[in-house]
């Protein structure tokens, strides 16, 4: 009788512990995907003024005024045009590629900052098998509690499969 109440304080420690340890880690995944979504943003955010600073420059690029040359040829204002157009097309052109360096760089980051989140653990109970069954029954119409019970998962498990596959 008392072996059994002692096997039985046991597993209650034994469970505290386990709820313990899986909120700890998710409270962590959490903060690292905050971490992640901020680090994007900011990506975005810089790409998104280059894209902006590029636009400016060229609208802000002074016209040439319709007569300002008076009675030159048409041969003479081209090479005057091509003149004056080679800095600007420098110009512009050191900008494209300072841009799409940029933008290779952003889209490195984001590589890399996807693959560290799948380097995260997912919890032990939820696998490749069990996350498209439960897309498929999702997507089938069957609610989050059916779900649940139907593959023997809990609610949460079932709601994370489904935001981290960005369908709900």
């Amino acid at each position: 009788m008392i072996g059994v109440e002692y096997l039985l304080i046991g597993i209650a420690v034994i469970l505290l512990f386990l709820i313990y340890y899986i909120y700890h880690k998710d409270v962590q995944n959490a903060k690292q995907i905050r971490r992640i979504a901020m680090a994007v943003e900011t990506l975005h955010k810089e790409l998104y003024l280059l894209d902006k600073k590029l636009s400016r420059h060229i609208y802000d690029t002074p016209l040439v005024e319709e007569n300002a040359y008076g009675d030159e040829t048409v041969h003479e204002l081209e090479t005057r045009i091509e003149k004056l157009s080679q800095p600007l097309m420098a110009s512009v052109n050191e900008m494209r590629s300072a841009l799409q360096q940029h933008r290779e760089e952003t889209e490195h980051k984001i590589q890399t900052l996807e693959e560290g989140m799948r380097k995260l653990s997912l919890p032990t109970s939820v696998s490749g098998m069990d996350d498209a069954r439960i897309i498929a029954l999702y997507q089938q119409g069957v609610d989050i509690s059916g779900i649940s019970k139907e593959l023997r998962l809990s609610k949460p498990e079932v709601e994370f499969v489904l935001k981290l596959n960005k369908i709900r």
